[in-house]
C-alpha cells in the first residue's frame, strides 16, 4: 500500500486514528524519558567529579594543619626541657607579617588517579580533573609530568563539544598544551584530561597561560 493510500485509510478509519494518536504519544514520551535519563546521567558525572576534588582539597588543609600541630608540640617540648634544667625560659620574639596579597581571580587545582589506557603502545593511563574558582574563557594550559607523554584526551565536564582546539607537546614531551575558545571552565564545568604514556607518570604541576 502506497503511503497516500495509507494516510486516507487512516484519515477514514477511526480505530486507526486512535491507534496512531497513541503510537505518537508513546513516542513523545519515550523522547521526554531519554532526555530526563540523560541529563540525570549528565548531573551524576559532573557530581563525582567535583566531589572527588573537593576530598582532595580536604585531604590537602587537614595535612597543613597536622604540619602546624606538630611545629607547635615541638616548641612546648623545648619549653619543658629547658625548664627541667633551671633555665628560664623567654618566649619567641614574633614579628607582625605583611598582609598577603590576594590570589588572582583564576586559579586551579587538579587531582589525578589512574585510568585505562585505549592507547596501544601505551598500557598506562593517568586522569586529571581541573577546577577553578573563576569561569575561565579562552583556555590555555599545560600539563607537565615526570615523563613523557604519547597521547592525551580532554574534555570539559557536562559539555559535549569543544572548538577552536589546538593540542601541542614540549620537545621532550614532558609537557602536554592545550588551548580552546569555547566552552569555558567554570566551578561546575571542570577540565578532564587523560594522559597515555608507556611507563607510569605523575603529574609535576599545571600552569595556565603556558608559553608554546
Amino acid at each position: 500500500m502506497s503511503l497516500p493510500k495509507l494516510a486516507e485509510w487512516v484519515e477514514g478509519t477511526k480505530p486507526a486514528r486512535y491507534g496512531m494518536a497513541i503510537f505518537c504519544v508513546l513516542v513523545g514520551i519515550g523522547g521526554l524519558w531519554s532526555g530526563v535519563r540523560q541529563k540525570h546521567e549528565l548531573g551524576s558525572q559532573i557530581n563525582q567529579l567535583v566531589n572527588a576534588a573537593v576530598t582532595q582539597a580536604s585531604k590537602d588543609d587537614l595535612r597543613m594543619f597536622g604540619d602546624r600541630m606538630d611545629a607547635g608540640f615541638d616548641r612546648v617540648v623545648k619549653a619543658i626541657n629547658l625548664l627541667s634544667k633551671g633555665r628560664v625560659v623567654r618566649p619567641e620574639e614574633t614579628h607582625p607579617k605583611p598582609p598577603a596579597l590576594l590570589p588572582p581571580p583564576e586559579h586551579i587545582r587538579y587531582t589525578e588517579s589512574r585510568a585505562p589506557s585505549t592507547i596501544a603502545g601505551s598500557p598506562y593511563g593517568l586522569q586529571a580533573i581541573i577546577q577553578t574558582d573563576a569561569t575561565i574563557q579562552p583556555v590555555s594550559i599545560g600539563i607537565t609530568c615526570d615523563g613523557e607523554i604519547y597521547d592525551a584526551k580532554a574534555f570539559v565536564a557536562g559539555i559535549g563539544v569543544m572548538m577552536s582546539v589546538a593540542e601541542g607537546f614540549s620537545r621532550d614531551r614532558k609537557t602536554f598544551l592545550l588551548r580552546f575558545q569555547y566552552p569555558p571552565i567554570t566551578p561546575a564545568n571542570p577540565l578532564v584530561v587523560t594522559l597515555f604514556s608507556k611507563t607510569a607518570i605523575r603529574i609535576q604541576k599545571i600552569e595556565l597561560n603556558p608559553q608554546w
